[in-house]
């Protein structure tokens, strides 16, 4: 355990679309299914990142969470083929 280590690091893998979360309900341009769950899930990973730092820094444990943008893969081929959101 990191606490009996008395320290250590935490990273998260969150995603832009935490920042900016995609509607919950499907847009008829978007063939792959609905990325506002994944959004939330995303959101959350922020939200939790803030909340346990100051518990778990009083730990020396630190916590990051990283958040890249759209990396070209199957799954972000539902924004980057024209039926997401506009990057503005």
């Amino acid at each position: 355990s990191l606490s009996l280590r008395r320290g250590g690091s935490i990273v998260l893998v969150s995603s832009i679309a935490g920042f900016s979360p995609f509607p919950v309900r499907r847009p008829r341009a978007w063939r792959r299914g609905a990325l506002g769950p994944y959004s939330v899930s995303k959101t959350a990973l922020l939200g939790l990142s803030k909340a346990l730092a100051p518990e778990l820094g009083a730990l020396n444990i630190r916590i990051n969470c990283l958040a890249p943008g759209i990396i070209q893969t199957n799954f972000s081929s539902a924004v980057s083929a024209g039926g997401g959101r506009s990057s503005t």
